[in-house]
């Protein structure tokens, strides 16, 4: 078989001019000629896919920088290297023609030659760069794969971790991935961008990660727990904020895990922090925990009911919860009770 030639579109309204290409090129190069840049176009949107283009300037119909500026706004011709053609040595005309993205200047009248030498340096340069378009394509896909098996390990930790801390009373089982999809739900509601919204959900799987901290016997306690013992309780978004610090990439995680107990009109722990001064990522986990805590049985009590919970939010609203956070958890509960009925 025989190897193939490129293709080489030849775009100039002087049949003399393509005559004299036909010859210096002909046992290189396969050729086809467009006598003017409306003809080069109409071929090039018939899916005509040259390896190298050479393009005369001045053309009754359409001028070569006219041509230039229609491939080079089209995505699937802006990659074809085109060499202009062209009588005027003016090093200006050069300059502009370079401005234009073009691959190379050759002038008439035609040295045989130069014109092979810089066809055929247009095309080998071609070659590297689609060869290297290539890797740094397969490069990329290979990089996607990586990440998405890396998120994908990554949450199959979190999640295997916010088991390990649920798993310490046996009542809260469940409990940070039901937190983290309230998270996400509230999150959707304001209409945050994705990656905010992963973060709620990674922040929700740990945002209790510090009752490692905590002994079991407090946790577990069924019943009401000493002074002493409630301190020692809150001291675990604290806990948790140390564990989760080192994490700068997404500090937010750690900020949500620290102030998911801070209340809105203040008072909360552990800083006592007030309103908008509270992260909105702690302010979104503390209403999605509330809720989840106050519908899951507890060692201390029963579950509240879907609707006995919805008063106990509302009553909350402006005191422990963010106004417009308790609105959404309120339409997100009714949703719940309305699909439970349904």
């Amino acid at each position: 078989m025989s190897e193939h030639k490129p293709l080489i579109l030849v775009v100039d309204d002087d049949e003399f001019s393509i005559t004299v290409i036909r010859s210096i090129i002909k046992d290189r190069w396969e050729i086809i000629t467009a006598v003017s840049g409306t003809n080069a176009l109409t071929l090039l949107n018939g899916r005509l896919r040259p390896d190298l283009i050479l393009l005369d300037i001045v053309m009754p119909d359409m001028s070569g920088y006219e041509v230039m500026n229609v491939i080079m706004g089209d995505a699937e011709l802006e990659s074809i290297p085109v060499i202009f053609i062209t009588g005027n040595t003016e090093s200006s005309t050069e300059s502009r023609c370079f401005k234009l993205g073009a691959t190379d200047f050759i002038t008439k009248p035609f040295d045989s030659s130069i014109v092979i030498q810089r066809i055929d340096k247009a095309l080998r340069s071609s070659i590297v760069n689609k060869y290297l378009t290539h890797k740094i394509d397969k490069c990329l896909l290979d990089l996607a794969c990586e990440q998405k098996r890396f998120e994908k390990f990554t949450y199959q930790m979190l999640a295997a971790l916010s088991s390990a801390i649920d798993a310490k009373d046996d009542k809260t089982q469940g409990h940070s991935q039901r937190v983290a999809t309230y998270a996400c739900e509230l999150g959707e509601r304001m209409k945050l961008p994705q990656d905010r919204i992963d973060l709620l959900y990674q922040t929700g799987l740990l945002h209790d990660i510090g009752k490692i901290g905590i002994s079991d016997a407090i946790l577990r306690k069924s019943g009401v727990l000493s002074a002493e013992e409630y301190r020692v309780i809150q001291d675990h978004p604290l806990i948790g904020h140390n564990i989760l610090k080192s994490i700068t990439a997404m500090p937010e995680i750690a900020q949500g895990a620290r102030w998911h107990h801070e209340r809105y009109s203040g008072g909360g722990y552990p800083d006592g922090l007030i309103g908008e001064d509270i992260p909105l990522i702690a302010r979104i986990i503390c209403v999605a925990d509330a809720y989840d805590a106050m519908t899951s049985d507890r060692v201390y009590r029963p579950a509240l009911t879907k609707a006995q919970a919805r008063e106990e939010i509302l009553k909350c609203r402006g005191t422990q919860f963010d106004p417009h956070l308790t609105d959404l958890m309120i339409d997100i509960i009714d949703q719940e009770m309305k699909e439970n009925v349904s």
